[in-house]
């Protein structure tokens, strides 16, 4: 299975995950407004990813996060 990590400003990075195995990411981001404020991660093939993240933030939820409601700082989209 191929899953990505999209930054706002489109960067992408793959990565390649064997099926029925475990992968630990650490991402910093945020810096940069407009570039890495909003990350989206994605799976390429029928497979479920479950996971869970942990995010220092300035006290405010990102105006641009899909399906915002001025409580959320993470959602998960089908």
């Amino acid at each position: 299975m191929r899953s990505a990590v999209r930054y706002a400003d489109g960067d992408l990075v793959n990565y390649a995950i064997a099926a029925n195995s475990t992968l630990n990411i650490t991402l910093a981001a945020g810096g940069t407004v407009g570039t890495d404020d909003i990350i989206t991660v994605t799976n390429g093939g029928p497979a479920v990813l479950a996971g869970q993240a942990s995010i220092l933030t300035s006290g405010r939820p990102h105006p641009l996060l899909p399906k915002q409601d001025g409580r959320s700082f993470c959602t998960t989209l089908p």
